[in-house]
């Protein structure tokens, strides 16, 4: 009359590789999670120093400006070098831009652009080496 029950027989087996699937499954989302955290903070970190380079830009760019505004009432301020009524000076954006100006300044505060433009203080070397495997050992 004792009768034992045998749970194999009617898919008690299955539990234990369901339970797999489902540690795989959780597994699987866990690693996707931080990946996704990793992308979000790299995100942020680039964020961040784009925003310092246009800060740094726009600081350079306000102190240019400030420069022209003094030119144009006839000072001629610290740093600023004239030659044949061009003037031509220079603000740093960081350690490797800067803004080259060069302005010319007529009569009644009335001027010229000549150049204005963000410039690469950083000496580029080509590289003309490529080694590309000929085919030969």
């Amino acid at each position: 009359m004792n009768e034992r029950k045998s749970t194999v027989g009617r898919g008690g087996g299955l539990v234990g590789v369901s339970s797999l699937f489902v540690i795989f499954a959780v597994l699987c989302l866990t690693i996707f999670a931080l990946l996704a955290i990793e992308a979000a903070m790299n995100d942020e970190r680039m964020s961040l120093r784009s925003l310092d380079t246009t800060v740094s830009f726009y600081k350079a760019e306000t102190e240019a400006e400030r420069i022209l505004a003094e030119l144009r009432v006839g000072q001629i301020p610290t740093g600023v070098a004239e030659e044949n009524g061009v003037f031509s000076y220079s603000c740093p954006i960081s350690e490797t831009m800067h803004i080259s100006v060069c302005v010319a300044v007529g009569e009644n505060g009335a001027y010229q652009i000549l150049q204005w433009q963000t410039v690469s203080d950083v000496v580029w070397e080509e590289d003309t080496g490529i080694d590309v495997w000929d085919g030969n050992t």
